[in-house]
């Protein structure tokens, strides 16, 4: 099997096209690799992933269940052409290099006058044939609707529009904006607890987002210990958190680097001074050998020196 996508078929992200090239995760959480804005699939919902030439589907113990090509699964191999329902939303594994140009159209005038009339049917025989189509007709309709019940949409009007709009500032992370779609979206159907729970997930974000920006401005300007104040306050459940973590690390070196000058700085004329710089190093960077080092020294008792033992000289006196 060679390169493959998936592609959203229907559904409120119908259109979306994703290569498979590692495991692709899908489902309605903001960590997952093919994010659906569809209340009926869960925060993680299925994995789709290769295993050697067998492209393979694992349901992540999914809410409302998988299905594929009608029947409920589990874990699935995966064919091309194969159809993926998950809540209201239809997703279809494609060949990117199966793509086959369009047939040609040949126009109906030509198409009339190269083909040949087919003898009439006596009119008994044609009867029967419409009264057995049409029954067929009637029992694929009645399967159908058995296999595949109707069901009705998530959100109507401006509440999915807004909805859908918000999921994509998000994204983009614009989440002043995402929260104002969200808000309206939860307005226009407060029943709808997707909506509720994506305003929480936006304002935490448009928080760490101006807590992160304000520590770069912060270090930018060489004002460590503020950077490091900012960077404290990022919410661990925040995307900004794996950020904030690495520009704290990043920080901390710069002031203790800062620290260390200071305190060498002041170990001779200022040693309080420089104790205080030691012991705030030490707290960022226990293992710090210098810090050490220079703790040892200013801890150390002083050295008592003894006292020189004065020495007497005698006069020698000359005989004359």
């Amino acid at each position: 099997m060679g390169d493959v996508c998936v592609r959203v078929l229907s559904g409120v992200d119908a259109g979306q096209v994703v290569e498979l090239q590692r495991a692709l995760h899908v489902g309605r959480g903001l960590d997952q690799d093919l994010i659906l804005a569809d209340g009926a699939v869960s925060r993680r919902h299925i994995k789709i992933f290769r295993s050697g030439e067998t492209v393979r589907l694992i349901d992540l113990g999914s809410g409302n269940g998988t299905r594929v090509n009608g029947a409920q699964v589990t874990e699935s191999d995966l064919q091309i052409g194969d159809r993926i329902e998950i809540g209201q939303t239809v997703l279809v594994l494609e060949s990117e290099a199966s793509s086959e140009p369009e047939p040609e159209l040949v126009p109906f005038e030509l198409l009339a006058e190269e083909s040949v009339a087919p003898s009439p049917l006596p009119l008994p025989k044609r009867a029967l044939v419409v009264l057995g189509t049409l029954a067929a007709v009637a029992f694929l309709l009645i399967v159908y609707r058995l296999l595949w019940p109707p069901s009705q949409p998530l959100v109507m009007g401006g509440a999915e529009l807004a909805f859908r709009q918000g999921v994509h500032q998000f994204n983009q992370e614009n989440f002043a904006q995402a929260l104002q779609s969200f808000r309206k979206a939860a307005a226009l159907d407060p029943a709808v607890a997707t909506f509720v729970d994506y305003v929480h997930a936006s304002e935490r974000e448009n928080v760490a987002n101006g807590l992160y920006k304000s520590a770069q401005n912060a270090k930018d300007g060489g004002r460590i210990e503020e950077g490091l104040a900012a960077l404290d306050k990022v919410d661990k459940q925040s995307l900004f958190f794996l950020r904030a973590t690495n520009l704290k690390r990043a920080l901390v070196l710069e002031l203790v680097k800062a620290k260390l000058n200071e305190a060498q700085t002041s170990l001779v004329g200022d040693p309080d001074t420089a104790k205080e710089d030691v012991a705030q190093v030490l707290a960022l960077d226990p293992q710090n050998s210098q810090a050490q080092a220079l703790r040892s020294k200013l801890t150390a008792p002083p050295k008592v020196v003894p006292p020189k033992k004065k020495t007497r000289f005698k006069r020698k006196i000359r005989k004359r």
